[in-house]
């Protein structure tokens, strides 16, 4: 149930320093107003989205939530422009009121929502005025952005309003065209010390990212910084650190955008009447590169953060986190582990999991339905369920107003679900949760295939024509032997298809083990009834492949095959007489995919006459019966017996049992006996008279009355043919 109003903030990279500046004013301001904060953002916004990031953009699905009361967006965070294109395209679908923080971006010009930017020409005359009056400098060269963007004719016009105002000839000064990256500030370098260019006094740069290209280029050239050249920035980041000479910069009052953003979508929410913006004017952050002398309590903040990230990356705990994570077996040592390591991510009040209730199935199909899992006060089954779209589902966990973090948690092209952060004050997560991200999602991925049998199955095929799992051929490996034997001998010639391993109540931290014994024990009985009769295929997944010479007929093959199933080694017993289906399908004339496909076919109809019986209400407790009936085939003359054994009643169960197997139950009992008596043929040289015995007749006479109308043949006869085709 939702308890509080919720604004969402779509941002791309909330950790990158100056996105995180605006998010900080814009939770300040949403916590004092009794906000939740949740901020949509992915974690590595390229330039240009891969195959490899697309999923991760799907954070901003969530935008579409119904629980939203507002939507703060930051353009100019996102960099890849088919993003930022899609959400505007998602926006046009919300009816909740949107503001646009930063800088305005394409995609949104038309848009004709409320927009809170810098006023980046004061900004930047502000920063090209401490050239001229602090260093006397006039031959001033502007390094801007791209022509056609509003930023650019901004940051331009603040450039020439302050060497007006000075009274300086324009002639003096050139306005360079960039696009904001490093690569601009390198090529301007490059065309001064070529003399291409006439070197300035003093370069003032758009953005800081051109600005430490200029100085890299201008020291691999040997020009002199700030003894030659002085250069500043529009723009600080906490990357400056990292620079010689130590940039100065103009930084933007980011926070105060932030803020007043919140505010203005707060008034819009409840109203109000939206207050008048302040001038929100950035401040001067001194370097050395203009000839300044930098700020040392400044500075200082800046060289510990740095000195702790060194320290970090030297440590690399999260290779420590990696370790743990890789050698979980289920879900709670995961999450546990997640809880030991959580101060990697200081400040946070807790972290959860939001993950799609069979994210671990690589191939069902996507629902909104979904578990919210908290991490660091876990406690054992503490879950509660929700849905994709369900923000307030998040947000009810708190008692307070909070900031929450979504990011996606993924892999290629396959959503898991969402990694949260959660803060009860205004802050943001570090260059550490990045790392973090990549290593849960790795690891998850790794749970999810050390528990998927299908995964562990398709990497057995380390041979070429062999399924190093079972031994048996695999796909490429039983085509060759198809073709051999229809060469051979392509009469009689048949197509098997078995499905094995359709068992019921199964729990996804056991279920890799009961599937695999599941299987070797499948694999153990197609290999020994095909060897008998032709080769046989493990196709994955307990799913087998036989061709076979079978001279019998259909009906007597399909006997065979199943009393194999049913009495040979321990599959029947331990998985159920339910647990397979198979079809079989005359091929002799037919290529190797027509075969299959016809065998498909028929398989099909028996596993949906499988699944349509199973709905029926007494066809677990007829299983039961007949379990027992073809695991103990010398106990089941007498129907009153053998329910009062099992503890049943005699008139139900000879009312469902043939409405959930077709068949009456006292046939089935013979079918169990002559079952076990064709395996026992087949297999043993016991007598007529011995197996009879086995199977429970007083009368042995009787016994092979019962064979042969079910087999058309004497045992001896049957067991001569069957000599004969082995």
């Amino acid at each position: 149930m939702k308890c509080r109003p919720i604004i969402g903030v779509v941002t791309g990279n909330a950790g990158e320093y100056c996105n995180k500046q605006i998010i900080k004013g814009i939770c300040q301001a949403g916590l004092r107003l009794g906000y939740d904060v949740v901020i949509l953002s992915n974690i590595y916004n390229p330039l240009e989205s891969t195959s490899e990031t697309n999923c991760e953009n799907r954070i901003y699905e969530l935008l579409l939530s119904k629980d939203m009361d507002g939507l703060i967006v930051i353009p100019e965070s996102l960099v890849d422009r088919q993003v930022r294109a899609e959400i505007a395209d998602r926006l046009s679908n919300v009816s909740v009121p949107v503001v646009i923080v930063g800088e305005e971006t394409p995609e949104f010009y038309e848009k004709k929502y409320p927009i809170i930017q810098n006023n980046e020409s004061a900004d930047i005359e502000l920063l090209t005025n401490h050239l001229i009056d602090e260093h006397g400098f006039q031959r001033i060269d502007l390094l801007t952005g791209s022509e056609g963007v509003k930023a650019t004719k901004n940051r331009t016009d603040g450039f020439l309003a302050a060497i007006r105002e000075h009274g300086i000839p324009e002639s003096f000064c050139t306005i360079h065209t960039g696009d904001y990256w490093y690569s601009s500030g390198e090529r301007l370098a490059n065309q001064y010390s070529t003399g291409d260019l006439p070197l300035p006094e003093a370069v003032v740069c758009a953005s800081d990212l051109m600005a430490y290209g200029l100085l890299k280029g201008l020291k691999k050239n040997g020009i002199s910084v700030p003894e030659q050249i002085a250069v500043v920035s529009y723009e600080y980041s906490d990357r400056r650190v990292y620079t010689r000479p130590l940039l100065t910069c103009l930084e933007r009052n980011r926070i105060g955008i932030g803020a007043y953003g919140m505010q203005m979508l707060h008034s819009i929410i409840s109203g109000q009447k939206i207050a008048e913006q302040p001038s929100l004017i950035g401040n001067m952050v001194y370097g050395e590169s203009c000839g300044c002398m930098p700020d040392a309590g400044f500075l200082d903040t800046e060289y510990e953060e740095a000195i702790h990230i060194r320290e970090m990356n030297d440590w690399n705990p999260l290779a420590s986190l990696e370790r743990r994570l890789i050698s979980c077996q289920n879900m709670k040592s995961f999450i546990d582990t997640l809880a030991d390591f959580q101060w990697l991510i200081p400040g946070i009040k807790n972290m959860y999991l939001r993950l799609f209730t069979e994210w671990y199935d690589a191939e069902a199909s996507e629902t909104e339905a979904m578990y919210l899992q908290s991490i660091i006060t876990w406690k054992n089954a503490l879950e509660s369920q929700t849905t994709y779209y369900n923000i307030s589902d998040i947000t009810s966990a708190s008692e307070a107003p909070s900031v929450w973090y979504l990011t996606t948690l993924f892999i290629e092209d396959r959503l898991f679900g969402n990694y949260l952060l959660q803060y009860n004050t205004p802050d943001c997560y570090d260059w550490m949760f990045r790392n973090w991200m990549k290593s849960v999602s790795a690891c998850l991925e790794h749970l999810r295939m050390k528990n998927d049998i299908r995964y562990l199955l398709r990497v057995q095929d380390l041979s070429e024509d062999k399924d190093s799992f079972t031994g048996m051929h695999n796909e490429k490996g039983i085509r060759k032997a198809f073709l051999h034997l229809q060469q051979e001998n392509p009469e009689h010639l048949y197509c098997i298809l078995i499905q094995t391993c359709l068992y019921h109540d199964t729990i996804f931290d056991e279920e890799r083990e009961k599937k695999n014994k599941a299987i070797s024990s499948a694999a153990e009985i197609v290999s020994e009834f095909s060897k008998r009769f032709g080769t046989a295929a493990h196709l994955g997944n307990g799913k087998f492949l036989c061709f076979v010479h079978y001279s019998a007929g259909d009906t007597l093959l399909t006997q065979v095959l199943q009393a194999f199933f049913m009495q040979c080694g321990s599959y029947a017993k331990n998985f159920g007489t339910d647990s397979f289906v198979f079809s079989a399908v005359c091929c002799m004339d037919s290529s190797f995919e027509a075969a299959i496909k016809q065998a498909e076919t028929v398989l099909s109809e028996q596993l949906a006459d499988h699944r349509e019986k199973e709905a029926f209400v007494h066809y677990r407790k007829m299983l039961r019966i007949r379990n027992y009936i073809y695991s103990n085939p010398s106990e089941t003359f007498l129907d009153e017996t053998l329910c009062e054994r099992l503890n049943e009643n005699l008139t139900l169960v000879r009312a469902a049992y043939s409405n959930c197997f077709s068949t009456p139950l006292h046939t089935d009992c013979i079918r169990a006996r002559i079952s076990y008596s064709l395996y026992q043929i087949l297999t043993t040289s016991a007598s007529g008279n011995r197996i009879a015995d086995q199977c429970g007749y007083n009368d042995s006479k009787y016994f092979l009355r019962q064979f042969s109308a079910a087999t058309g043949m004497s045992i001896s006869e049957f067991r001569a043919k069957h000599r004969m085709m082995h």
